[in-house]
Parts: C-alpha cells; sequence; structure tokens
C-alpha cells in the first residue's frame, strides 16, 4: 500500500508540476498575444491622429486648387477656424516655391496659434529645416515630415510636415512638379501634444510607451532615430516577452510604436492559479481539476477581450478608410476616391464620360457672405447634385476640389441633358449671390466630355489626366461664354436646355 501511495504522490507530484508549468505558459502565451493586439490598437490611433492632421493640411491646399491667389486674410480666416479644433497645430505657414532644389522658399504668410510660442520663436524654427526636405517634398509631391524640431523656449518636441502645391495640381514627373511647383504649405505640430493625444484614447494602465522614428526602408526599432515621445511609469520593465514593437508609416516616416509592461501589469492580468497548484501538493488529483477549470475559464475571459479589441481595431480601420476617402465637408467622395475611379472605369474598357463643374463667383460669394456661408452653400450645392445622380446607375459625383465638383459616368446617358438638369437643380436651390454678376442666385458652369472608349496604351494615369484635361478646357469655355451654362467638348457653343428632364438621360 505504502508503494502505491508513494506512486500515486509521485503522479501526483509530476502531474502538478506539469500542470503549474502549462496553466503558467498557457496564460504567458495568452498575455504575449493581448499584449501584441494593445501594440496595434496604438498603431491604430495614431494612424488616426496624423490622418487628422494631414487633412487639415489639405484643407488649406484646396484654397491654393480653387484659387488663382489666396491673400493673407484668406490665410489668417481658414487657419483660425483650424485652430479652434485642433490645439495641437502650433503654426500653418505658407512658403512661395523657389526652385525647390538649393534656394530655400521665401516664407509669405505665417499664421499661429495664439496658445503656442511667439512668432519669432516659430519663424527660427522654419528657418532650421533644410533645403532638402523642400527639394524632397517637390520631387515626391507627398507630404515629407522634419521631427524633433523645437518649437518653443523649453524641451517641448514639434513636427513640421511640408506639403506641395502645384498648378496644375496633377503634375506626374520631377520635371513637371519642379516647374509646376507653386509653393509649399507647412504645418507645425506639437509632437508630445499629437501623440500624447493619440494613445491617451486607448491608454492602458501599467504600460511604458515610447515612440522613435526612422525612414521608410527601415524595418527594425533597433536602427531608428530619436525617441518621439515616451511615457513610462516609475517601475523597471518586467520580462522582455511582455514587450511588443508596430510599425506605423507616416508620410515618408516609419514610426516604431515600443511598449513594455510593468510588473503591475502582469500582476494585474495573470491569475494566482499557477502558485496555488504549486502549493496543492496534498491534493493533488483536486488541485489538478480545479487548475484545469480555472485556467479554462481565464483563457475563455481574456480570449474574449482579445476578439473584443480585435473587432474595435477593425471597425476603428474601417473608419480610418472612410475618412481618408471622403470629403469632410460634403461628405462626397474627395478627389483622391475620384482620381482612383476614374483609372479603374479606364482600366476596365468601358466607355468614360465627364462633367466638371464650377461655382459661379464663388470666391465673391465668400467675400460677401463669409466663410461659414460658404460652406454652408457648398453644402447645398452636393446635396443638389447628389439629388440628381443618386437613382442614376453608372453616375458618381465627387468634391474635386476647393469649389468644384466632378461626375464621372460609365453607363449609357445624354451626357448635355445630364449637365442641364444639375445645372438646373442648383439654379433651384434659389441662394442669394448679390454678388454675382450673371444672376441674383447661386449658379454653376459645367464642362462636358460625352462617354469615350479611351486608348490606354499611354497608361491608364496619363489617359485619366488627358480625359480632365479635355473636361476643364470644356469648363474654361463654359465660363468664357459668359457662366451658367454647359459647354461639350468639341461643341461651338454652350449647349443648354432648360426642358430637359432627369427621365431623358438614358439613350
Amino acid at each position: 500500500m505504502h508503494k502505491y501511495k508513494s506512486l500515486v504522490l509521485g503522479l501526483g507530484l509530476l502531474a502538478t508540476a506539469l500542470a503549474t508549468w502549462v496553466a503558467y505558459h498557457s496564460e504567458t502565451r495568452i498575455l504575449k498575444s493581448h499584449f501584441a493586439q494593445t501594440a496595434s490598437r496604438y498603431s491604430v490611433a495614431i494612424e488616426q491622429e496624423m490622418a487628422v492632421a494631414l487633412e487639415t493640411l489639405h484643407i488649406i491646399k484646396g484654397l491654393y486648387d480653387g484659387s488663382k491667389h489666396v491673400d493673407a486674410d484668406e490665410f489668417a480666416e481658414a487657419t483660425s477656424d483650424i485652430y479652434r479644433r485642433h490645439p495641437e497645430i502650433i503654426s500653418i505657414s505658407w512658403f512661395l516655391g523657389a526652385d525647390g532644389i538649393t534656394q530655400f522658399p521665401e516664407l509669405e504668410y505665417l499664421e499661429r496659434n495664439a496658445k503656442g510660442p511667439g512668432t519669432d520663436v516659430i519663424v527660427a524654427s522654419l528657418r532650421d529645416i533644410s533645403a532638402s526636405y523642400f527639394s524632397k517634398a517637390t520631387d515626391s509631391g507627398a507630404p515629407v515630415l522634419v521631427e524633433n524640431i523645437d518649437t518653443a523656449k523649453g524641451p517641448s518636441n514639434g513636427l513640421h510636415v511640408i506639403l506641395p502645391v502645384y498648378k496644375p495640381a496633377m503634375p506626374k514627373t520631377f520635371t513637371e512638379r519642379r516647374d509646376s511647383l507653386l509653393g509649399y504649405i507647412v504645418g507645425s505640430f506639437s509632437l508630445d501634444y499629437l501623440l500624447h493625444g493619440a494613445i491617451a484614447k486607448s491608454m492602458e494602465e501599467h504600460v511604458s510607451y515610447s515612440v522613435y522614428a526612422a525612414h521608410h526602408g527601415t524595418n527594425n526599432a533597433q536602427h531608428a532615430g530619436k525617441r518621439l515621445y515616451e511615457k513610462r511609469p516609475q517601475q523597471i520593465p518586467e520580462l522582455q516577452e511582455l514587450s511588443a514593437t508596430d510599425i506605423v508609416m507616416v508620410g515618408d516616416r516609419n514610426w516604431f510604436i515600443q511598449i513594455e509592461a510593468t510588473p503591475s501589469y502582469s500582476v494585474r492580468l495573470r491569475s494566482a492559479l499557477p502558485a496555488l497548484v504549486g502549493l496543492s501538493l496534498l491534493a493533488l488529483l483536486a488541485a489538478f481539476y480545479w487548475m484545469m477549470r480555472v485556467s479554462d475559464r481565464t483563457a475563455r475571459e481574456i480570449g474574449q477581450q482579445v476578439v473584443e479589441r480585435t473587432r474595435a481595431l477593425n471597425l476603428a480601420n474601417q473608419r480610418l478608410q472612410q475618412v481618408a476617402r471622403t470629403d469632410y465637408l460634403t461628405d462626397l467622395p474627395n478627389r483622391r476616391s475620384f482620381d482612383e475611379a476614374l483609372e479603374i472605369a479606364i482600366e476596365s474598357g468601358c466607355p468614360v464620360g465627364l462633367v466638371l463643374i464650377d461655382v459661379d463667383f464663388f470666391k465673391a460669394y465668400n467675400d460677401f457672405y463669409g466663410h461659414q456661408a460658404g460652406d454652408e452653400c457648398l453644402q447645398r450645392v452636393a446635396n443638389a447634385l447628389r439629388g440628381v445622380t443618386r437613382s442614376l446607375s453608372g453616375v458618381a459625383v465627387g468634391r474635386y476640389g476647393g469649389e468644384e465638383f466632378a461626375v464621372l459616368v460609365t453607363e449609357k446617358y445624354k451626357l448635355p441633358k445630364l449637365a442641364e438638369a444639375l445645372r438646373e437643380a442648383v439654379a433651384a436651390l434659389a441662394i442669394p449671390h448679390k454678388d454675382s454678376t450673371i444672376s441674383d442666385v447661386v449658379t454653376i458652369s459645367l464642362g462636358v466630355l460625352e462617354q469615350v472608349t479611351p486608348d490606354t496604351r499611354e497608361g491608364f494615369a496619363q489617359v485619366a489626366a488627358e480625359l480632365l484635361q479635355e473636361a476643364d478646357e470644356a469648363l474654361y469655355h463654359a465660363k468664357a461664354a459668359g457662366r451658367n451654362r454647359s459647354f461639350v467638348v468639341g461643341a461651338e457653343k454652350p449647349a443648354n436646355d432648360s426642358k430637359s428632364f432627369v427621365s431623358k438621360f438614358a439613350t
């Protein structure tokens, strides 16, 4: 009997040791998975924050897309509204384009946040930017980031984002970009404020966070540059097994988000199960059975947390994609979304038609009624255009920039009739416009390119640019002919037909 007891005791000790080991390492794997999800959550939060930050600069860029010249009052009006919604912005400045290669561009306008540092401090910080960054922005056509620039009389770090502006707005080659460069919009942000705001949205207790910057192509945090942000509790990280690194692509940079757990993090999430099993040597079978039940319950709870947080991350990614492809003011597809849809339509080989729309004398409307009324006017015009095209298959309307809208047609319709319906729908809004020289209400001019099946041997992007250029020339003729009318590519005169109806569109 003693032998049997010894054997049972030995087997019990072995089973207890094995069960303790299994429980501990199973829990560790679950904690690692949970920790990796935490790192991904912060990456998404920073991506969202930076997407919003870059969108503010594109709002300013819209001023230059829709006007040949932006004066100081317009620039100040646009930035003042942005500062009220984005306290993390220190200043927004406009540099006239130089040659973009060796000359430092000339600072023309600078509007600073009243809560930020003084103008002299900001100008000094802007002057510290190397001309090579402006050259890089010119050649790439994309935002360029400059980090670790002091923006105040203290340790606060700053971030400059350089966004090139071209006229026309769609140069494709280095030479075209340099020749058509109009200038640069430079947004200066409080890096500490920006990153803290992003991380604070999903802050996890007992975790330290660090953000490092590196150029594209650097995929190892050990080769990253200086630390941009750090939030570290007064405790030494526990083990490297509870640490994670994720990469966020921001402009021309890779940002590494590194998080590490502190001892209290592990204490808070780990159960007492492994220790209890180890102390239960005198009740081998009971302790083993109890351990398995508790371990399963813990695994299910933590697994459920992972599932829920993964779902939240997926929803956040979907919202981010929606923000990136939708115009913030009119809720229509934005310029980027419209250009992609046009290239896809060309690539599919189906006939493509275009209608470019410009709100007549909109700058005068803004000057007379104010920018808030101008925003409301654009929203009402967008709703009218959407109302005409909503029920038509193969017809999509988007905001093309400033007061310009565009309609892409991939089905067979009579585009001159469609254009007239759009023009009449806007006129029917009867929005007063006392500063218009052609009407007492807001009107639109339209350039129409009827359906063509383009030759794609030159490439889809080049074909899209050519089609847009033809429609834009037609829009120019409509405006030159007196506005409040449509002009069809190839026609000798504007083609207005006030008796057109949507029901007559289909051919």
